[in-house]
């Protein structure tokens, strides 16, 4: 499954939509505001969660040197991220 690069947003009626202005998610009819907002920033929340654990360095009072927020952080990753097609 190949992803759709960002950025997305909300047009307001009933797509998330790409740069382009292509389609990539639909929204349904009620549906929350805030999940569809966070849908439309997906590329750009996965985009930051790859940056922040590629330039960390350690150092004290960081958040990132909880072992727990750099685990969930990289869970975080790894459900974003396409897997490997089994045959």
């Amino acid at each position: 499954m190949a992803t759709i690069p960002g950025p997305w947003h909300y047009d307001g009626r009933r797509w998330i939509r790409n740069a382009a202005g292509v389609g990539v998610l639909r929204v349904q009819l009620g549906a929350d505001l805030d999940a569809v907002r966070c849908a439309a920033a997906a590329p750009a929340l996965l985009a930051a969660l790859h940056e922040l654990l590629g330039t960390y360095t350690g150092g004290a009072d960081s958040p990132l040197d909880d072992p727990y927020i750099r685990e969930r952080a990289h869970a975080a990753i790894e459900a974003a991220e396409p897997k490997p097609v089994r045959p």
